[in-house]
């Protein structure tokens, strides 16, 4: 028998690729396991395959039941997951106002005990079913929000999606250029991870974008594109998708027939995997292409197949009934006809859905003209101009909260990039990082480092002689110089003090496990030996200690924040400087013995009195004459 991890991963594996049979198999094997936890992840898993399958009550039933179990664990990782696949599944249901409300839930428990990047999923998907709405500001600010988060943890597939994200409402609200722009970015990043599924994704979407730009011919091209990419990497979910893409444009090309054998071929691919939901919706296409070739017969044939469920898209609902009217008029069934087009209003009315509305309104004011029904006939022209003024209106005022929430965005991710600058100028790249991800750096503490300290010469009395501006340039030459130094060696400056100069080698930075342990020595060495040569030649005197063990390091201070290491290590460092001699590195024993042979020559020195330690033995290093590190 495997074990539960072995199980788990597998499970994550097969709900990345949506693999139905194999969720069956994992499920099996996770029943076997008498274990809360199995029992747990089984009914999660059992939820995601019925959500696959199109079965949205037997999902709700599973995931119901995992809540139960993962709150009975109190397992919080559990809870937030199972509650925000309970908005996915809403969101399945075209329930998108229910889902928010899940996905507002899950975030406090993620926020409480959750990574960024969870996070910042969560928020994508906040910002598709604020999309789905209508609500493109909404939408808008949430995929922003992800983003900034995703760029912050440098997670490059989120990046990638949520900028899919951001060009879907440039799209849907008309600025294709922007749009054109995300997607470019997207596809770069997909292109660039070899992530084949994303790419084929951000494909399509361009080829929804031609098509709303009536460029036909590229849209079909980006398509196909998309269409191949699926087939390679078995995805028969989107080979669907992008076949009934495809199909779609060749019927408003007029080319119907064509059109119609794509239909066949994503109804096919979706009947076979088991989602009568997207067979159905493609099935609506099936039926338009039949009736536009008049064949009436096959078109109420394959009309009966369709069995509508919530599940169903509204306008695929509302399309069925419309199909149905058209078919009803065709035998001569007017009363027929004007149910069927009243219940295909009265979904997209009940949906929001107000041009599909209008439409309908238009369509049941001709049906009254036909039957000289005058008072329906004002009915439906006196709503069908209102909606038209309606949408009119909406959509100036949508592209206006849109055009409002970009500048809002844009003037936040200026000031963001204004705080970045400031940390970035006061802190080390690496702690800047971590504060701008959120991490507490209020007490990192090190087993093993090294500090190096170097000191200028005599630079009290030489600052005494020199005018101010000169004394500034010297500090200025000179720590420039180390900087660069430092940079080169990866080590990180911490401070300087007046004339001093304190730096520090942590094991993670630059190590690698083909490396020896003592890693951070050698590059704290070859940078000592570097700076004394390169400050040798500006004719400055120094002086270098360098000592190894353990520190606690932090940031201190709230207003101008800095980084800095405390502990006995730093202070023997600091009194290895200080008692050393012009031009010479100054090195503890422990220190001196860890180094391997190298780019210097050591020199025992002998028992040296450190303040506060004592004699304490202590060695020479010299960088070996025309030897650079």
């Amino acid at each position: 028998m495997r074990s539960f991890d072995d199980i788990r991963a597998d499970v994550t594996r097969a709900v990345g690729k949506r693999d139905v049979e194999a969720l069956r198999i994992l499920i099996d094997e996770l029943v076997t396991i008498t274990s809360p936890s199995a029992e747990a992840l089984a009914a999660h898993t059992r939820g995601f395959m019925f959500r696959l399958q199109g079965r949205h009550e037997e999902a709700q039933r599973a995931y119901d039941g995992a809540l139960t179990a993962y709150e009975g664990l109190n397992d919080v990782q559990g809870i937030a997951r199972t509650i925000l696949s309970l908005g996915n599944l809403h969101a399945d249901r075209n329930e998108y106002e229910i889902a928010l409300q899940y996905y507002e839930r899950a975030l406090t428990y993620y926020e409480r005990e959750g990574s960024a990047v969870v996070i910042a999923r969560t928020h994508h998907n906040m910002g598709i079913a604020h999309e789905r709405l209508g609500a493109y500001s909404q939408a808008l600010s949430a995929y922003e929000h992800a983003l900034e988060m995703f760029e912050e943890t440098n997670n490059h597939p989120g990046i990638a999606h949520a900028c899919n994200g951001i060009g879907n409402v440039h799209s849907s609200t008309g600025d294709y250029v922007r749009a054109v722009e995300f997607y470019q970015r997207a596809l770069t990043i997909f292109e660039e991870a070899h992530d084949r599924v994303g790419a084929a994704s951000t494909l399509g979407n361009l080829g929804i974008l031609l098509e709303r730009l009536r460029d036909t011919d590229a849209a079909v091209d980006y398509h196909e594109r998309a269409l191949e990419l699926f087939r390679d990497i078995g995805d028969t979910v989107g080979v669907a998708r992008a076949t009934n893409s495809i199909g779609s444009i060749h019927m408003s090309r007029g080319q119907v027939e064509e059109a119609l054998g794509y239909f066949y071929v994503a109804r096919a691919l979706h009947e076979d995997m088991g989602n009568r939901v997207s067979a159905d919706s493609v099935t609506g296409n099936i039926v338009a292409a039949l009736l536009n070739l008049g064949r009436y017969d096959d078109a109420r044939t394959a009309l009966n197949r369709v069995v509508l469920s919530d599940a169903v898209e509204p306008a695929v609902r509302a399309e069925f009934y419309a199909n149905r009217a058209t078919l009803e008029l065709r035998a001569g069934n007017t009363e027929a006809a004007h149910e069927a087009l009243s219940m295909a209003l009265r979904i997209c009315h009940e949906a929001g859905l107000r041009s599909e509305e209008a439409q309908y309104h238009v369509q049941l004011r001709d049906l009254a003209m036909t039957t000289k029904d005058f008072d329906r006939y004002v009915y439906h022209n006196n709503l069908y101009l209102q909606r038209t003024e309606e949408i009119q209106s909406s959509a100036a005022a949508q592209r206006l909260a849109t055009l409002q929430a970009q500048r809002t965005i844009d003037s936040e991710r200026r000031e963001r990039e204004k705080e970045r600058a400031v940390l970035y100028s006061t802190l080390p790249r690496d702690i800047a990082d971590r504060v701008l991800r959120g991490d507490d750096v209020s007490g990192d503490t090190h087993d093993d480092v090294s500090i190096l300290v170097a000191d200028i010469v005599g630079f009290t009395a030489l600052s005494d002689k020199l005018p101010a501006r000169d004394v500034v340039d010297v500090l200025d030459r000179v720590f420039s110089i180390i900087d660069d130094i430092v940079d080169e060696h990866r080590l990180m400056k911490i401070k300087t003090v007046g004339d001093s100069y304190i730096g520090v080698a942590f094991p993670h930075t630059g190590d690698t496990s083909t490396e020896p342990h003592n890693n951070h020595r050698i590059r704290a060495a070859r940078c000592a030996c570097d700076i004394l040569s390169r400050i040798a030649e500006q004719n400055i005197p120094i002086r270098i200690g360098l000592h190894h063990g353990p520190v606690t390091a932090g940031i201190i201070g709230t207003r101008r924040l800095q980084y800095d290491v405390w502990g006995d290590t730093v202070n023997v460092a600091c009194r290895l400087e200080s008692t050393g001699t012009p031009n010479t590195i100054h090195l503890s024993e422990s220190f001196a013995l860890s180094l391997p042979v190298g780019p210097w020559r050591l020199e025992y020195r002998g028992p040296t009195s450190l303040k506060g330690k004592g004699d304490t033995t202590t060695y020479w290093m010299t960088p070996v004459s025309g030897s650079r590190s």
